[in-house]
């Protein structure tokens, strides 16, 4: 497979080991707060790439910048490298890790 130049990951603007709170979401670190309910931090390296597959099967690349679990599921909080936000559930996001590859 040939090699890509994937953009790097951020050093900030992410959220790892904690819900989210409203002081992150204002501070940018954050795409999304689940205010009701029990609610942790699912166990995933953040930030890392993933790709988000798009409701006509097409896949973006994104930054996994926020990962929780709830009552509602598991919901991962995503930016594209345009500094577009997403919220998408854990399935439809194929996760790739730190170092740019699909493998």
């Amino acid at each position: 497979m040939a090699e890509r130049n994937w953009p790097p990951l951020p050093t900030s603007g992410f959220i790892s080991g904690a819900p989210a709170t409203e002081n992150d979401l204002q501070a940018g670190d954050a795409v999304f707060v689940q205010a009701a309910g029990l609610v942790e931090a699912l166990n995933i390296l953040i930030p890392q790439y993933g790709w988000l597959e798009d409701d006509a099967g097409s896949e973006r690349l994104m930054v996994v910048v926020q990962a929780e679990r709830s009552d509602a599921g598991e919901i991962l909080g995503l930016r594209d490298f345009d500094g577009n936000e997403f919220v998408a559930t854990v399935e439809e996001v194929r996760l790739v890790g730190t170092k740019g590859s699909d493998q």
